[in-house]
């Protein structure tokens, strides 16, 4: 079974992949998993950097930090960053990727924390 996320109807969207059959099925986007991905973004990498590192588009980066902050491993960190960016992500809205704000790494959430 597979299943995908961000599955509009235009196909220039990206889509987070789920199969049993790729990744021990960890939700993944052109082979690389949405984890390792917003990883380097929590981690303080900005994410142009890693759309050049991976060869992804930003919206693509973006689309998988997006699928951690709903329901992955960042969902705590970036609960509120996904929700405001989920209805572009999710593809209910007209999508203006370089509009959308990069979501916040770790050393900017500790800082707005000691705020």
């Amino acid at each position: 079974m597979r299943h995908t996320e961000g599955m509009p109807a235009d196909q220039d969207r990206p889509v987070v992949v789920i199969d049993p059959a790729l990744a021990f099925g960890r939700p993944q986007i052109k082979g690389v998993t949405t984890g390792a991905l917003a990883g380097r973004v929590m981690g303080g990498d900005s994410v142009n950097d890693v759309v050049e590192d991976f060869g992804l588009t930003r919206r693509e980066v973006l689309l998988a930090c997006w699928h951690e902050g709903i329901q992955g491993e960042f969902q705590r960190q970036w609960g509120g960053w996904a929700a405001e960016v989920h209805a572009a992500l999710g593809g209910w809205e007209p999508l203006d990727v370089d509009a959308l704000p990069d979501p916040p790494s770790r050393d900017e959430l500790t800082e707005q924390a000691a705020a």
